[in-house]
């Protein structure tokens, strides 16, 4: 696999999401079992991610899959534990809601639980 802005330190998201999911259970983030997620629903894509609207458990939410090909150096990785755990502990009207996070086993994509906006986007 290719990696974007590929350098020696740096690694594809996906070998890290084992090691961020255990980081954020000790945070009581909520970890959603993939397999239960239905009826997904493209919304859009990024740089980094792609964007689904989805259901679990009779819930609605947008579920955001981190690209296999985004590489982040160790540094990166733990500003990104440090935003989603700052994410988990705010709550505010005029921010999307962070719900947890999820990991499809089979390929080790990570991917981020988060409210769906009322006109279904982020």
């Amino acid at each position: 696999m290719e990696c974007l802005n590929f350098s020696d330190a740096e690694k594809p998201i996906n070998e890290y999401s084992e090691l961020l999911e255990s980081y954020l259970k000790k945070y009581n983030v909520e970890c959603f079992d993939y397999s239960k997620f239905s009826d997904p629903k493209y919304i859009g894509h990024g740089g980094f991610a792609t964007v689904h609207s989805t259901a679990f458990e009779g819930n609605k939410y947008a579920l955001k899959k981190l690209n296999n090909n985004w590489c982040i150096n160790r540094k990166a990785f733990n500003q990104l534990k440090c935003e989603l755990k700052i994410l988990n502990d705010v709550e505010h009207q005029n921010i999307i809601k962070f719900h947890g996070i999820s990991r499809e086993q089979i390929s080790g994509d990570f991917m981020i639980v988060l409210q769906l906006a009322s006109d279904g986007s982020l």
